[in-house]
């Protein structure tokens, strides 16, 4: 796998072997916009996201080469190309992260090292991730 510098980098001092890489064309969702209060129900998911954690698997999943979600470990690098500056950088990991389980890792408690870059791309908006099994343990 031909990996940018920086990655190599990353996952290198990680000691982590990279496996995959998802690329989608569509603008980074923030946590802020995946939950509504409900009267009576709680915290509920709404339509957009949703629908965004659809399109979010069916990248990952035309993206993957494994049949089964990968077990163990994990580290993930994680490039957002937002359309505007001024947004926040851990905000669009949790939606992410919870519909990539299933499809590309079984839980994502196994994420147990991850890196975030964020650039404007006024034009193209996108997420990029790299992931790779740990090769080391932590307990």
């Amino acid at each position: 796998m031909n990996l940018p510098q920086t990655i190599s980098d990353i996952f290198g001092a990680w000691k982590a072997v990279p496996i995959f890489r998802i690329s989608i064309p569509h603008e980074p969702l923030s946590v802020n916009r995946i939950y509504r209060r409900g009267r009576g129900i709680g915290l509920y998911k709404t339509k957009e996201c949703k629908e965004y954690q659809d399109y979010i698997r069916h990248y990952a999943k035309n993206a993957i080469i494994f049949k089964e979600p990968l077990s163990g470990p994990l580290a993930l690098h994680y490039t957002f190309g937002f359309t505007r500056r001024g947004r926040d950088a851990d905000n669009p990991i949790k939606p992410i992260a919870d519909c990539l389980q299933g499809v590309v890792y079984i839980n994502d408690k196994q994420i147990r090292r991850f890196a975030v870059e964020t650039i404007v791309s006024k034009d193209t908006p996108f997420v990029l991730i790299w992931g790779g099994r740990l090769e080391e343990t932590e307990d």
